[in-house]
């Protein structure tokens, strides 16, 4: 079973999202905030990630970045009702 991690910081938005998974057949773990997120990614073998771009603590572009300085091939998406072209364009830069 895949585990995936859904990284928000809107409790309605990181439920929905993960109560979906989970129907689909998915073991998701959940994060209130950047770091949160973090530390289930350095305690857990997580197969991808959905994150907010704006969180707490550490953003979900900050959160990108350091999984690739790591250099742990983990697929990363990236969602916000705050995006522009110019955040997509640095967040797929990544």
């Amino acid at each position: 079973m895949s585990k995936l991690l859904v990284a928000d910081d809107k409790k309605n938005i990181r439920e929905g999202i993960a109560t979906y998974l989970e129907e689909e057949g998915y073991f998701v773990f959940t994060a209130s905030d950047g770091e949160e997120a973090l530390e289930t990614i350095e305690n857990e073998k997580i197969d991808a990630i959905i994150s907010d771009l704006r969180m707490p603590q550490i953003s979900g572009e900050e959160l990108l970045k350091i999984v690739k300085d790591k250099n742990l091939k983990i697929p990363f998406i990236i969602l916000t009702a705050h995006g522009t072209v110019d955040s997509a364009v640095d967040a797929m830069r990544e």
